[in-house]
């Protein structure tokens, strides 16, 4: 007889690995999606605050709109080329700064 574990157990450790994982980037995704809806609120509410113009309201989902737009084509060629972590990693650092200094 061997000493080996049983099959079982060696197939149940994978997945508990990649369940934490998941569950991480879930968490993550969530707590990013929360502060861009905040910041996207926060930003709507102050100009219209300001102007009290609809259409200034507008134009600001129209600004955020544009880059995603623009920048769709690049960042996949990007993602393609590169390492995809440190990609991520880098758009939320920026992103990140970028909130920071808004």
């Amino acid at each position: 007889m061997s000493s080996s574990p049983a099959p079982a157990a060696v197939l149940a450790e994978p997945p508990l690995r990649s369940l934490a994982a998941f569950r991480h980037f879930w968490l993550t995704r969530v707590c990013t999606t929360i502060a861009y809806q905040m910041i996207g609120v926060a930003v709507g509410w102050r100009v219209y605050e300001l102007t009290g113009s609809a259409l200034a309201l507008g134009l600001i989902g129209l600004a955020q709109f544009l880059p995603a737009l623009l920048l769709v084509l690049p960042a996949g060629q990007i993602a393609d080329r590169h390492d995809r972590r440190q990609v991520a990693a880098r758009a939320q650092r920026v992103s990140a700064l970028a909130a920071a200094l808004l």
